[in-house]
C-alpha cells in the first residue's frame, strides 16, 4: 500500500476527476485495475493562487510500488510508515491481574481506554460520575429551558464527556497514528464517514450522541461492565499496591490498576485527590468569553470570491485567531462553533459558565467561539495547588450575579467591550442576536474581570479585528464567562509508564489530567494509556469486583 500525497484538484469535482488526475500522476491507463481511497482532504486557499482542494490517496500498489516510489519521490510513503502503531500485545503469563481494571470516566479518554481494555479481554469496570446519555440530553435539555440544574448530569458531567455537547471537532496537532484509529472507529460506530479524511473533521453533537452511546454497547459486548451515576469519593493506595475506590452509592471496590480519565471540572476529585497525597501540580489555562458574528459574514470573508462553491462543498466556514497583548499574553479563538450557539454549561450552583454548540449541519444563523487569554499560576498570586479552580469559580460566580442569579449569561457587544460606544442595559443589539440558552441578560461585565484580563481581551480582540474584518465587527455579541477550557491542574505522572509519580498503578490521562485539549488528542491518550496496562499482566484468572 501507498500513499500518494499533492493531488489537487479544482474546487467543484467529482471522484471520477479524481481518478483521472491520480491516473496521470502514476503513469497508469484508463484501463489498468487501480483500488484508492481517500486519506486526507484539505483546502488550499493561499493568496496569489489558484483555490485547490489537495487529497492525499491510498492504493494498492502490488509490484509497481518501488517504481511509483522512485517516481513520486516525496509525494510518495509507504503506508506501512505512516500507520505504524504500538504494540498491544499483553503482559507474561506469570503477571495476573487480580482484579479487573477501573476506568473512571467516560469521557474521550476514557471510553477508547475501556475500549482498547475490552477488545483486548480485560473486563474493565467503567464508573461515571453523570448519567447515561439519554437521561444525560434530557437532564440538559432541562436545564436550558428551565434554568433547573442537576450538579451531577449536565454538559461537563456525563458519558462521552463536555465534547458530546460542543461540535464534536477533531481536529488535532498529534502526529500519533492512533489518531486515525481514533477516527476509523468512531466511523465505524456511525460518525459521518468524511471525518477519516477531512482537514477539520467533525461530528455535530446530534450524531456524537448516538456514536457515544454506540461505544457503550461496544465495550459492554466486548466484557466492560458499566456504572453510570455514580462517583468516586474516594482513592486509597493499599500496603499491598492495589487500590480501593469507595463509591458514592456506598460500594466498596479494588483494583491493580486505576485509570483516571477524569474531565477538567471534576474539581472535588482533584481535591480528593490532593488529600490522598497523589502528586498534581499548577498548570496554565485559559478563560475569557464566546464571541458570536453572522455566519453569513464569516463565510464571505474566508470564502471570498469562492463563496458560492465553498459553501456548497463544506457548509459554513471556520476561523482560527491569535494575537499576542503588548505585555506577551497569548490571546486566542477556540472551540470554534460554525452555524451553532453559545449554551450554558455549569456544573456547580451558583456559577455561570458558557460554551458553544453546533450540530452535524452547522446551519444556525450565528458563529461562535470562545475568546480566550492565557492565564498562569502568577495571575491568581497563590501557591495553592487548587487556587485556579478559585479564580475560575469567582468568574463564575460573578457572571451568575450580572446574570440574574437564575443562569442567565451577561452580554454585550463588541463595541460596547471595547468602548466604542458606551453601554446601556436597555439598547437592543443590532443585527447580531445572542444565542445563549437558558436566556441572555444585557449587563456589564466588564467590572466583574479582573484588570490584566480586560486589558488582554480588547488588545487581543482589536489585533484580531485587523486580521479579519468581521471579527470586530462592533454588532459581535460576548457573553460570560467561559472558563472550562482546559485543567487548571496536572496529575503527575511518568511520561514512561503513564502512571502517577505518587501511587503507581494510578494512570492519570486526558484533558482533566492535564495531558489533552481536545477529544483526539484525550483518545490517543487513553488508548496509550490502555496499550500499557495490556503490557502488564494478563486478564486471565482476574477475581470479580463484585
Amino acid at each position: 500500500m501507498l500513499r500518494i500525497h499533492q493531488i489537487k484538484m479544482e474546487i467543484e469535482h467529482s471522484d471520477r476527476e479524481i481518478e483521472i488526475q491520480l491516473r496521470k500522476r502514476l503513469g497508469m491507463g484508463a484501463s489498468e485495475p487501480l483500488s484508492w481511497r481517500i486519506a486526507r482532504e484539505s483546502l488550499d486557499l493561499r493568496k496569489g493562487q489558484p483555490a485547490r482542494v489537495v487529497y492525499s490517496i491510498d492504493l494498492f500498489a502490488g509490484d509497481r510500488e518501488p517504481k511509483l516510489l522512485k517516481k513520486l519521490g516525496k509525494d510518495a510513503e509507504r503506508l506501512e510508515a505512516a500507520n505504524q502503531t504500538h504494540s498491544t500485545e499483553s503482559g507474561p503469563k506469570g503477571n495476573v491481574l487480580q482484579f479487573p481494571p477501573v476506568v473512571i470516566g467516560f469521557g474521550p479518554a476514557g471510553m477508547f481506554a475501556a475500549e482498547r481494555l475490552s477488545r483486548h479481554g480485560y473486563t474493565p469496570v467503567i464508573i461515571e460520575r453523570g448519567s447515561r446519555v439519554e437521561k444525560r440530553v434530557e437532564d440538559i435539555e432541562t436545564f436550558w429551558s428551565t434554568g433547573v440544574l442537576n450538579p451531577e448530569s449536565n454538559v461537563q458531567f456525563g458519558e462521552g464527556g463536555a465534547g458530546t455537547f460542543s461540535d464534536g471537532k477533531l481536529t488535532s496537532r498529534s502526529k500519533d497514528p492512533r489518531g486515525q484509529q481514533v477516527l476509523d472507529l468512531l466511523a465505524e460506530l456511525g460518525a459521518p464517514e468524511d471525518i477519516r479524511y477531512r482537514q477539520k473533521p467533525h461530528i455535530g453533537t446530534d450524531v456524537l450522541r448516538h456514536v457515544v452511546k454506540a461505544m457503550r454497547l461496544r465495550i459492554e459486548a466486548q466484557g466492560g461492565q458499566f456504572l453510570f451515576d455514580t462517583k468516586v469519593c474516594l482513592i486509597k493506595r493499599l500496603p499491598d499496591g492495589l487500590f480501593e475506590l469507595e463509591l458514592s452509592n456506598g460500594m466498596k471496590m479494588k483494583s491493580d490498576v486505576v485509570v483516571l480519565a477524569v474531565g477538567h471540572s471534576a474539581r472535588d476529585t482533584f481535591a480528593m485527590l490532593h488529600g490522598q497525597g497523589v502528586e498534581l501540580r499548577q498548570k496554565p489555562f485559559a478563560v475569557g468569553v464566546r464571541i458570536e458574528h453572522q455566519q453569513s459574514e464569516i463565510n464571505l470573508q474566508q470564502y471570498s470570491e469562492h463563496l458560492e462553491a465553498l459553501e456548497k462543498r463544506y457548509g459554513a466556514s471556520e476561523y482560527k485567531l491569535t494575537a499576542t497583548t503588548s505585555g506577551g499574553r497569548g490571546v486566542y479563538t477556540f472551540c470554534m462553533c460554525p452555524g451553532g450557539e453559545v449554551v450554558a454549561a455549569s456544573s456547580e450552583p451558583g456559577g455561570v459558565v458558557t460554551n458553544g454548540m453546533s450540530r452535524r449541519a452547522r446551519d444556525m444563523e450565528n458563529a461562535n467561539s470562545a475568546l480566550l487569554v492565557s492565564v498562569t499560576p502568577e495571575d491568581f498570586n497563590s501557591k495553592h495547588l487548587l487556587s485556579g479552580i478559585e479564580f475560575q469559580r469567582a468568574l463564575e460566580a460573578a457572571a451568575y450575579e450580572l446574570g440574574g442569579r437564575t443562569y442567565g449569561a451577561p452580554y454585550m457587544t463588541v463595541g460596547e467591550f471595547l468602548g466604542h460606544r458606551p453601554f446601556n442595559a436597555s439598547d437592543e443589539t443590532g443585527k447580531i442576536k445572542p444565542t445563549y440558552r437558558p436566556h441572555p441578560v444585557k449587563a456589564d461585565f466588564r467590572t466583574a474581570m479582573p484588570p490584566f484580563l480586560l486589558e488582554a481581551l480588547q488588545d487581543g480582540l482589536t489585533q484580531m479585528g485587523q486580521k479579519m474584518k468581521a471579527f470586530a465587527d462592533g454588532d459581535g455579541i460576548l457573553t460570560a464567562f467561559e472558563t472550562r477550557s482546559s485543567s487548571p491542574v496536572r496529575i503527575l505522572r511518568d511520561e514512561n509508564t503513564f502512571e502517577s509519580i505518587s501511587h503507581p498503578g494510578l494512570y492519570p490521562c486526558g484533558e482533566g489530567a492535564g495531558y489533552a485539549g481536545g477529544i483526539t488528542s484525550s483518545a490517543i491518550d487513553g488508548i496509550r494509556v490502555a496499550e500499557h496496562i495490556l503490557t502488564r499482566g494478563r486478564p486471565e484468572l482476574q477475581a470479580s469486583w463484585d
